[in-house]
């Protein structure tokens, strides 16, 4: 049985963000067969008073004030989309639970729940799949003309080792799970943690845009000017840099062992903690800071090797990184800690280690792993860890849920 719907989507990113979201990924791939909406995670006043000066707030300006143009429709070759933006919210996060903050949470429930309403009446949607992509702040409860013909709740990370977003994330998200008609998330640690309270949870994990990161491969992407004075290898990380995520003293380590070489890190950074281990101290560590998701290419085509060097802790048990596809689809060879069950998989096609030393010798291993053979299984397993696959695997069970209920 063929069903036809519009898709909703309600992200934890905006989608202007330089950072690589999932929900937004999952979106974009969706809109190559069905009509897409992607809510923007709403901006608090507090948000706004201390961002008002950026370019992505001013333009949002008169979507947030006084919700008009609260329609951005982003269409290339690779995607077609509606963006939404919802009006002000309030800042509530710091509140105690209690009546207080119930109250605040259906106020602001009632804010997005009236940006559907528009958004449903404006588009003439009849029938929709609604997704909340790790962002449980909001619609805990629907109040609206046309209901979804299926809610999923997306888990993308363990909520409780997120300090800010676990006060109250952890009882919100427990509740969407409850709540949704199944729920997808990216790990098998979070497919564990999450069955305990959801009626269906299914992994589908991160994936990367093939296309995009097998440009890498080719020979004709102009050097970027950060890498102008660089003539020695290079060992590239790219993602969030966090003492949460990121082991410090392994990055230290390899650096050290190759004096000769270049680390670069190509990412958001905290400074203070880029202090604290006096990162400034080494001439081969170069910090760039964030690129776009389309800029990342360009620094993969002249990394020699890339790395994934997590802590091993109660979060990245939970993580499935998104960046070991697109390390993959850009054909390098890959080195990254045991961190969690999900990356071990990849044994036999990236390097994965289970000690700081291992790490080391791994890493000099992979830079000498440069035959034609190596980069094209590479390829071949990136090219089956894609949003193609990853959004047939959600239609696929969005099918057996409408069947479903078909059936009761």
């Amino acid at each position: 049985m063929k069903h036809d719907y519009d898709l909703i989507v309600l992200g934890l990113a905006r989608w202007d963000n330089q950072y690589h979201s999932p929900a937004l990924s999952i979106a974009k791939e969706f809109s190559k067969s069905n009509r897409v909406f992607f809510i923007d995670n709403p901006y608090s006043v507090k948000d706004y008073w201390s961002e008002k000066h950026l370019e992505q707030v001013e333009k949002r300006k008169p979507a947030l004030l006084w919700g008009r143009n609260i329609y951005t429709h982003n269409k290339t070759e690779a995607f077609d989309y509606v963006a939404v933006t919802s009006r002000l919210n309030l800042p509530i996060n710091f509140l105690p639970d209690g009546f207080l903050y119930e109250t605040l949470y259906a106020f602001n429930t009632w804010i997005l729940n009236q940006t559907i309403k528009r958004l449903i009446k404006d588009y003439n949607i009849k029938k929709y799949v609604f997704i909340n992509s790790f962002n449980p702040f909001y619609l805990k409860d629907f109040n609206l003309p046309v209901k979804p013909l299926v809610k999923i709740y997306q888990s993308i990370d363990d909520i409780s080792q997120e300090s800010y977003i676990a006060r109250h994330g952890v009882k919100l998200e427990t509740e969407m799970v409850q709540n949704a008609d199944f729920t997808i998330v990216t790990s098998s640690q979070l497919k564990d943690k999450l069955s305990k309270h959801a009626k269906k949870v299914h992994l589908v994990a991160n994936a990367a845009d093939h296309k995009l990161f097998h440009r890498a491969v080719a020979n004709h992407i102009s050097r970027p000017e950060e890498l102008d004075d660089v003539q020695c290898p290079i060992i590239t990380y790219m993602g969030n840099v966090s003492s949460l995520r990121m082991d410090y003293e392994l990055l230290v380590k390899v650096a050290n062992a190759n004096p000769d070489k270049l680390v670069l890190v190509v990412g958001p950074y905290r400074k203070n903690e880029y202090d604290q281990f006096q990162l400034y101290n080494f001439r081969n560590i170069r910090f760039i800071g964030p690129r776009t998701l389309e800029q990342l290419p360009v620094y993969l085509r002249y990394t020699d090797c890339a790395i994934i060097p997590y802590i091993k802790n109660t979060l990245t048990r939970s993580i499935y990184p998104l960046k070991i596809n697109e390390y993959l689809g850009a054909g390098k060879p890959v080195v990254s800690t045991d961190f969690s069950e999900d990356i071990k998989t990849f044994q036999g096609i990236a390097h994965i280690a289970s000690s700081h030393d291992e790490f080391l010798k791994m890493v000099q291993q992979a830079l000498n792993q440069t035959e034609q053979d190596a980069i094209n299984k590479r390829l071949e397993v990136a090219a089956n860890n894609t949003w193609f696959h990853r959004v047939n695997q959600i239609k696929a069970l969005i099918e057996e849920a409408l069947n479903n209920q078909g059936k009761s």
